[in-house]
């Protein structure tokens, strides 16, 4: 098993993230062509990693295309169709073999903090001051009006024509085919945002909030905590987990209560990925990795001390980790 070191890099990254409440934005942009060491890749550890790669609890390391990424978010259409954002506009892509850069998608030299697709053919990304990005199969385009110039922290979309991105001052800005629109239905920083249909929507943020859009408004939800926020997943409309920044936190949601459970860990919780009733997993920082089997959360090895910033689940069961330092875990 294979451990790797905290660098200075990843604990600075872990202040940052920190001080930022446990989004997974607050990076700022670096030019491109800074100087340097060569640290790009010519060889990738494939989808069969060997034990060597591997933690007991089956968490795998992926050779990362560069050193020094700080990738904050994470979705595929499938598992060997993977995309990453993060840092500076980076966008990186999996194919089943490798990650690898994708020059062709740096259309932007703004953080991207949230990622989100329905196909092949259509994914979205958005980032600091209101950048959204948008892939149709071919090209990455930017959104010349994004409906805000507030940073934006995640985005869910349930199809082409009804995509919710969430960020600061409370701001959501939903397209609906032709046009993004903004409204503030909190004065709370929004941090996450997943949904089950366009009439069912929810959004995470600072000092607990959770709100619900039914398809015409968003509407507060009360729950115990008021801690930040970081991230929302679920399955159905009683199966909805929500992780606070606290780190000992996560919020369950049946569709009309909260119970509040422990994750058995202290380090803060950026993300999460609900397979089931009885399976779920979330990710913070250093190197954090939980997971729930239906009764309690339990800590798992990940063999990393990074922060882990996203985690993204494909129907087969593969889970995709990324986070800063460059860190690329995966479990099959």
């Amino acid at each position: 098993m294979i451990r790797r070191a905290f660098s200075f890099t990843a604990l600075l990254v872990v202040v940052v993230a920190c001080l930022a409440a446990c989004t997974r934005g607050g990076f700022s942009a670096r030019p491109r062509d800074a100087p340097g060491p060569d640290t790009t890749f010519d060889q990738f550890i494939q989808p069969d990693f060997g034990d060597a790669n591997c933690t007991t609890d089956g968490w795998c390391f992926a050779a990362p295309p560069r050193l020094g990424m700080q990738l904050t978010a994470v979705w595929g259409a499938a598992p060997d169709d993977v995309y990453a954002v993060g840092r500076a506009g980076d966008v990186v892509h999996y194919d089943g073999k490798a990650w690898r850069e994708v020059g062709a998608a740096r259309v932007t030299n703004n953080d991207l903090n949230g990622l989100w697709g329905t196909s092949r053919s259509d994914v979205w990304a958005v980032g600091n001051f209101g950048t959204i990005v948008h892939f149709d199969g071919s090209d990455w385009s930017v959104v010349p009006q994004p409906g805000t110039l507030e940073t934006l922290r995640a985005v869910w979309a349930a199809a082409p024509d009804a995509v919710f991105a969430v960020g600061d001052r409370g701001t959501v800005t939903r397209f609906d085919g032709n046009a993004w629109t903004a409204s503030q239905p909190t004065q709370q920083r929004l941090n996450g945002v997943w949904g089950l249909s366009p009439s069912e929507v929810y959004a995470v943020g600072d000092s607990g909030v959770v709100l619900r859009f039914d398809g015409n408004a968003w509407q507060s939800l009360a729950q115990p905590s008021v801690l930040t926020l970081s991230d929302v997943h679920g399955t159905t409309s009683n199966n909805i987990i929500i992780a606070a920044c606290g780190g000992s936190t996560l919020l369950h949601y049946d569709g009309a209560t909260f119970t509040t459970l422990s994750s058995n860990v202290t380090s803060p919780l950026t993300s999460l990925w609900v397979i089931g009733d009885a399976e779920a997993y979330a990710v913070g920082l250093a190197g954090t990795v939980v997971r729930y089997d239906g009764k309690r959360w339990s800590p798992q090895d990940s063999g990393s001390s990074s922060a882990l910033l996203a985690i993204w689940g494909a129907a087969s069961g593969t889970l995709q980790v990324v986070g800063s330092d460059s860190a690329f875990l995966a479990r099959r």
